[in-house]
Parts: C-alpha cells; structure tokens; sequence
C-alpha cells in the first residue's frame, strides 16, 4: 500500500498553522497533557507537537497496519493502537485532546463518529471536516466519494451542511461548551476575482454566461456530490464540559421570557464560525452576529439588494 509512503511525508509546525496555533494558544497544550491522534498514520504530527510545541503523552488509533509498524520504529515515545475507529469493545481510557484530521470526512456514519471522539475526551475535540452553506448535507459513499490509495475501496467524502452540522453539536450528549470552525474556501481569493472579472468581460460583450467556457488548469480525483467551489474546509474545535459538569439543556420558553423563571436555567453553546478570515456565525451572550453576504440569496432580499463589487 501507498497509504504510509503518502502520509509518513518530512512535515513541520507549517504545514498545520490552523490547528497548532488553537492548541498552542486557546488550549494550553500543558506538558505532559495527553493528545490521542485518530488516523494518525506513523505519528509524524504528534511527533512535531511533542518536539516543537512541548513534550506529551502521545497515542496513535491507526487502521494501517504499515503505517503502525512503522510508526513504532521511529516513535517509541508513543503507544499505537491498530484497529478501526471506533475498537470494540469500546475503549475505557481519556484523553486529554482527541484529533482526527483527514479521516474525518471518510466516516458516513459522522454523527457517530464525533460522539465516539467526545466520549474519549477530557478537553477538546479537534478534526477537519468538509462543509457547504446551502442545500443538505451529502453522506453516502454512492454520492460523494473517492478510491482510496491503491485499495480499491470506496470511501465517503462527507460534506456537511454547516447548520446541520452545528445543530447537532448542541446535542446534551455531546457535551459542547464551546464550537469552533475555522475554514477556506478551496477557490482562493485570486482566482475567486479572476473568474468573476471574466464573467463581468462577458457580459460587456454582450454574450450569455451559460454560453461561455471556464478552463481550469486541475482536475480532482474525488468524485464529490457537490461542486468544488461550493466547499469549504474547515478545522472544527469543541471544548467539552467534563462529564460530571455537563449542564443540563433546557429551553422552548425564549429568552424573554426567561425572568420571569429564574430556576429555569437556559445554556447554549458558545458558537464562532470563522470563512476565509471572516466572521460567519457567532452567538454568544445572548447576541447573534451574522455576515451580511449571508442575505444575498436569501428569498427574502433576492432582487432587493446588488453587491457592486461582484455585480454582474
């Protein structure tokens, strides 16, 4: 297999800016805390946490039987599970971080999937996933899929729909006090101008857009049931309550109402969702903020409102 040769690559703190900065910064990696890394191949990223950032008490859950072999010969410092996620029996131990980078969006089943990594953390829950604004979320591997390695076999490439997605991480068993996405389009902002400066040529001529051509100089080997520019990665942090802690979830009163029950305790989990360095959604304190672009299409204002930088 081609797998531990692709993942077991010469890597550095660089190559994973997104996810080391909130574990460095927001999260305090203390030393000695310990990170479980599901996926994680031969343990090349703990390895640049433990060595760069500070030393930890690293696992690895990996289903690659060459990537384990080879992981235990250059990480000793480690212990590596081999089995699929989740092993069964379930396991007993926690974590006091659980990652899942890349492997996430494999999981048809990814609702499970997060309660499983939940159910091992003390702290945080840290994975990237793949996203849409609009239409519902696509999790079938007959859909949304690619080949993996030389395998042959055909896993899902699940793209969630984001308000689904955080919907359903106010779950009470998901223990949520706080949810962050941070994310990307996968059409930079070069690009995104140079395609909406050829539709505007377009137009000018006098020519109709749905006669007219783009030509990109890539083609995907993922077979998604979603176009490429309609997607977003993201890195997804849920800090979660310790289980003995975790509040119960009350509400269907609306918050104003709620003075007039003062036993009656309301809790929502803090929420920022952050799109190519934008604020998207954030609620907290009782405040709501929403990125105005998110109207555009809306039925409500579609015709009502023009953009003049992007008007066509």
């Amino acid at each position: 297999m081609i797998n531990y040769q692709v993942y077991d690559r010469p890597s550095d703190i660089d190559n994973f800016p997104v996810i080391t900065w909130a574990l460095i910064n927001k999260y305090s990696i203390k030393e000695g805390d310990s990170l479980l890394d599901i996926g994680g191949a031969s343990g090349e990223f703990l390895d640049i946490i433990n060595t760069v950032v500070r030393p930890i008490r690293g696992t690895v859950w990996e289903p690659d039987e060459e990537c384990i072999k080879l992981g235990r010969k250059k990480h000793p410092e480690f212990q590596f599970i081999h089995g699929e996620f989740p092993l069964k029996p379930r396991m007993t131990e926690k974590y006091d971080v659980v990652l899942m980078e890349s492997l996430f969006p494999l999981f048809s089943n990814w609702k499970q999937t997060v309660l499983e990594m939940v159910k091992l953390s003390r702290r945080v829950v840290s994975f990237q996933a793949l996203f849409r604004e609009q239409g519902t979320t696509v999790d079938d591997d007959q859909r949304s899929f690619f080949y993996y390695m030389d395998t042959g076999e055909r896993v899902s490439q699940v793209i969630l729909n984001i308000y689904e997605f955080l919907s359903f991480l106010c779950l009470e068993e998901v223990r949520a006090k706080a949810i962050y996405v941070v994310g990307e389009y996968q059409i930079d902002e070069d690009r995104r101008e140079d395609i909406l400066e050829k539709m505007r040529e377009i137009r000018k001529q006098g020519k109709s857009l749905d006669g007219s051509e783009f030509v990109f100089d890539f083609a995907m080997h993922s077979f998604r049931g979603v176009p490429w520019y309609d997607v977003f990665n993201a890195q997804v942090y849920i800090e979660v309550f310790d289980e003995n802690e975790n509040p119960k979830r009350m509400g269907g009163i609306g918050k104003e109402n709620e003075d007039k029950y003062p036993d009656y305790d309301f809790f929502r989990p803090i929420i920022k969702v952050i799109i190519d360095q934008k604020t998207f959604l954030e609620i907290k304190d009782d405040k709501m903020t929403v990125n105005a672009r998110c109207f555009l299409n809306n039925p409500m204002f579609i015709g009502k409102l023009q953009c003049p930088k992007h008007s066509l």
